[in-house]
């Protein structure tokens, strides 16, 4: 060993020695801790998306703020006319009083006296919600692909307004998966264009659709669909043959908090061996059949207190006459909300973050094993994600494959307080969360680092492995990957502060390069497998490993998931990841309510709790609420009604007659939930600050040149929306392409009210390309055609902003009168078609060696053509280069229509060779922003050639900076 080694070596020791006197027998801080709360529902009006989206989410000031319920599936119809409607809405929505959400499906749509059965919804003040039956690619039936009429469609919009919540996008992301994923060629295309498939998809959904739709979700997609602005609610149907109805919760509030689109919940009659049904009886139906009693009711009273706007069950809400058991508890629990309509603030201090591409998938939907986006198997940090939600919520996997329901609803260890995150997510979200791990690989980049290491120095717990640190650009917080992984066996101890911890499985460590003052908190064999360090008002914990999993699997053959078996895990945590997760995520525990029981946390103001515990086994187990907020002063029970588990049915059909205990003050019954109001003498709660992001006072674009696909272009681009409102094309992706495939292309740019310019100067060259004067016939008149050919494009497309530019002198046979003559009547002409499309022209100048050259004469040949809808161009970094001064600009204000905002750059003998060139890298950047001053409110292209997109991050960054309006 050498000296140098040594040293290193006896320094860790010290370190973990002088750290275990810090930690307690538990292998936890002393220190106090704090607990960190967020406050406030959902306001969808509050984020930045919500100007431009094409759908504007409800508030829950729409809903009376409570939750409401869906009821009533479909409409009678007789002769091509819907029938009896008035009196269905009585019985479902006054008589029994179910709900007022109507959930009807599609084949009414074919009526001929809808508007009839509208004024009737209007009249009673009924919500219309997810209309339902669309299946892609199936030809006419109940199950059928269709399209909504634009005429039903404005019915709905001008009569219903904001209670007309769209239609269904019913568990497309599911059937995608099984029945469209393996259609995409190749298979095993990389996750970005695996996302390219399923966004295809999903558009062709929406579009037949009118893109004004509900997210019934299948699978942890929501993210992806409710992203594009389409979608007034997100949410699921649990139980049936689902994954766990928490973790696809953690997954729906994250999308919904994430886009800003609130949250519904559902419960389904179905499991996968039948459905419960009341008044019809057969093999794989009946009242025994389906969902048990106990489930149904946990599940809607979980999603109750998830804050969902709107909840409910599938279906089965009568028998005959009279409602059913299933009835009985959604009328209950509705009455239960209209008695205790305020229940607070669900807390979710947890963010688990995976890359904006990962389309992470449960590890097993329908037999779909150990895949994302439907095709590829997991990497590492699928799996990493996978343990981390096992964690969370252990045995969540096995949901819908066990007979008695194991794994629908699972313990929650820790609270069932987590919400599921992309890395797209903006920062001011991320501080929402006291504690946010990255839970996969992230892709990487700068803009994610920013954002990690803004949530840190704000003051969050951010954790993370090697695997994605060494993603990021020179690290996080000062800690970075330094090279490649050192490789160790089973049997290998990991040495803990006051511990030691024997590994199972192989597994590699990277080795990490970090401040002196940073704490290492677990070694294997003299190498850092555990880093902490305190950073700005937060903190990171790094773990070495890259992605806290085995080197190899620790099962041999194919994964199998059986009926009432586990599901085989081939990659588990290491034991040391699992060791110092579990000792973070128990920080975030509010409350505790016993071993083996589910915790749902609401807060409805200082000192003021509401408690939903589950006890998700079929054996009574012990209850005792302990709180972490400070000393509880009373506890009281809001009392749900118990009329369901009079009926055999409330337990599954294999366990029906089993003794599942009772509730009492110390104990829960098997099957059991139960609701409680905890006041305490709070201590050591921080109430988290709103952390709102600043909206941009200007308009951004960002020029994308030599492009195949604008969609793409924008999709690659995940945080698109959080830094730029439009692009910049360049002539030829509109030259090139028909008018058909244009107007595919650009439905959804322009649904997303993206700004779209047009860039014609790159083929304004005299040769070539276009030429602006008449002295060669055939020339010239092609040029004015294609010009013409653009802009009737984009007329069809209704784009408005055109820039062109002059182009060089003629070098024989034309004298610079004539050129200058020709330039007026060209740019007239097309001024003029133009203005017929409502087209505004911005003139370039000053560019290389195009003319005009010169300052005055660019502003006397615009002044010379006096056209309207004619505008001058801006580049900053031509402005600097000739020194136009601001006295000059201020003359023709009113002219100017645009900035291109650059900074120019000289060679060693100091010429000008770039006017494109980033105005980060520009040593006078206030030259810059005196000249944007003059005019602050004109749009602003970035106009700079990008190698990257990092590049383009930066850039949009520095000029926010450089405006003074940063964007949190």
């Amino acid at each position: 060993m050498t000296f140098k080694n040594l040293k290193k070596q006896l320094w860790i020791a010290f370190v973990l020695l002088f750290q275990s006197l810090c930690y307690s027998q538990h292998g936890k801080p002393d220190a106090v801790q704090r607990h960190f709360v967020y406050t406030k529902l959902l306001n969808p009006r509050e984020y930045p998306d919500d100007a431009r989206r094409f759908v504007k989410p409800p508030t829950w000031q729409l809903f009376g703020n409570q939750t409401h319920f869906t009821t009533m599936r479909g409409f009678q119809m007789k002769d091509g006319k819907l029938v009896n409607y008035a009196e269905d809405f009585e019985r479902y929505t006054r008589t029994f009083d179910l709900g007022d959400v109507i959930w009807p499906n599609c084949r009414f749509l074919s009526a001929t006296n809808i508007p009839d059965m509208v004024q009737e919804m209007k009249r009673r003040n009924l919500f219309m919600f997810d209309v339902w039956g669309y299946v892609p690619g199936s030809g006419p039936g109940d199950w059928h692909q269709f399209t909504l009429s634009k005429e039903t469609s404005d019915l709905f919009i001008s009569e219903l307004g904001d209670k007309w919540l769209g239609m269904d996008m019913g568990e497309q992301d599911g059937r995608y998966l099984l029945g469209y994923s393996k259609s995409m060629s190749p298979l095993a295309a990389n996750r970005f264009e695996q996302y390219l498939n399923f966004h295809r998809h999903i558009s062709r959904i929406a579009n037949d659709m009118g893109n004004r739709l509900a997210a019934l979700t299948a699978v942890t997609y929501g993210h992806y669909l409710v992203k594009d602005g389409f979608y007034t609610l997100v949410g699921a149907e649990t139980a049936q043959m689902h994954p766990n109805g928490q973790v696809f919760y953690a997954f729906i509030r994250g999308a919904g908090k994430e886009y800003g689109v609130p949250w519904f919940g559902n419960a389904s009659v179905f499991n996968r061996w039948g459905w419960k049904s009341y008044g019809s009886e057969g093999e794989t139906n009946g009242p025994t059949k389906g969902t048990s009693l106990s489930l149904l009711k946990r599940l809607l009273y979980s999603h109750i207190l998830y804050n969902s706007m709107v909840a409910g069950f599938e279906g089965s809400w009568f028998d005959g006459d009279k409602l059913s058991p299933i009835g009985k508890i959604q009328q209950a629990a509705q009455q239960w909300v209209r008695k205790n309509p305020d229940i607070g603030v669900h807390q979710t201090p947890i963010g688990v973050m995976t890359d904006f591409y990962a389309g992470w998938l449960f590890p097993n939907y329908n037999n779909i094993l150990y895949r994302v986006w439907g095709n590829l198997p997991y990497g590492p940090g699928d799996y990493l994600t996978n343990n981390v939600f096992g964690m969370l919520y252990p045995g969540y996997q096995v949901s819908s494959f066990y007979h008695d329901e194991t794994g629908f609803l699972t313990a929650t260890p820790y609270g069932d307080n987590a919400d599921a995150l992309l890395s797209d997510a903006p920062v001011w979200i991320m501080k929402r969360y006291p504690l946010l791990i990255v839970a996969g690989e992230l892709s990487g980049g700068t803009e994610i680092k920013d954002k990690l290491q803004e949530y840190v120095n704000s003051g969050g717990h951010l954790l993370i492995t090697a695997g994605s640190l060494q993603n990021l650009p020179e690290g996080l917080a000062g800690i970075s990957v330094t090279g490649g992984p050192a490789e160790f066996a089973q049997g290998e101890k990991v040495q803990l502060p006051d511990s030691i911890i024997e590994e199972q499985q192989g597994f590699q460590l990277m080795p990490l390069q970090f401040p002196v003052e940073s704490s290492v908190l677990a070694t294997v064999r003299g190498k850092e497998a555990v880093v902490r360090r305190k950073c700005g008002k937060g903190t990171i914990t790094v773990f070495a490993s890259p992605f806290g999993v085995g080197e190899k699997p620790k099962i041999n053959g194919p994964v199998i998931q059986k009926e009432d078996t586990p599901l085989p895990n081939p990659y588990p945590l290491l034991n040391h990841v699992q060791f110092f997760l579990d000792e973070v995520f128990t920080t975030q525990k509010l409350f505790d309510a016993g071993k083996n029981l589910s915790l749902i946390t609401c807060r409805r103001k200082a000192g003021e709790y509401v408690l939903g515990i589950g006890n998700n086994t079929w054996d009574e187990l012990p209850l005792k609420i302990e709180s972490y907020v400070g000393k509880i002063r009373s506890i009281n029970e809001l009392k749900l009604d118990q009329s369901e588990k009079k009926y055999p049915e409330y337990l599954p059909e294999t366990l029906i007659g089993k003794n599942i205990g009772i509730s009492d003050s110390r104990h829960i019954a098997g099957g059991d939930f139960r609701i409680f109001v905890v006041y305490v003498d709070e201590k050591d709660v921080t109430e988290l600050s709103d952390s709102l992001p600043e909206h941009r006072e200007f308009t951004k674009l960002l020029p994308l040149r030599s492009i195949n696909n604008l969609t793409n272009e924008v999709l690659a681009r995940p945080t698109f929306f959080q830094h730029f409102d439009g692009v910049v094309v360049d002539w030829k992706y509109l030259n090139q392409r028909e008018k058909k495939a244009l107007e595919k292309d650009l439905t959804w740019p322009e649904l997303q009210k993206a700004e779209i310019w047009v860039d014609l100067s790159s083929a304004i060259n005299l040769f070539p390309d276009l030429r602006l004067v008449d002295n060669i016939k055939e020339e010239y008149k092609s040029s004015m055609e294609t010009i013409k050919d653009v802009m009737d494009k984009m007329k069809m497309l209704g784009l408005e902003h055109l820039l062109l530019s002059l182009h060089t002198n003629v070098e024989n046979n034309i004298t610079e009168a004539d050129t200058w003559r020709d330039f007026e009547k060209s740019i007239t002409e097309i001024c003029t078609y133009a203005e017929k499309s409502n087209i505004t022209v911005y003139l370039k100048g000053m560019e290389g060696n195009k003319l005009p050259r010169n300052w005055n004469n660019y502003v006397s040949f615009i002044n010379k053509v006096n056209r309207p809808n004619l505008k001058l161009a801006l580049n900053t970094a031509v402005l600097i280069d000739q020194g136009v001064s601001p006295d000059a600009i201020e003359k023709v204000k009113e002219k100017i229509g645009v900035w291109l905002v650059a900074a120019p750059r000289y060679d060693l003998s100091n010429r000008l060779w770039n006017l494109n060139s980033s105005i980060q890298k520009y040593d006078k950047p206030q030259d810059v922003k005196r000249i944007v001053d003059l005019a602050p409110k004109l749009p602003l292209i970035l106009d700079v050639i990008f190698e990257t997109k990092d590049e383009e991050y930066r850039e949009s960054c520095a000029l926010d900076k450089l405006m003074g309006k940063v964007l949190k």
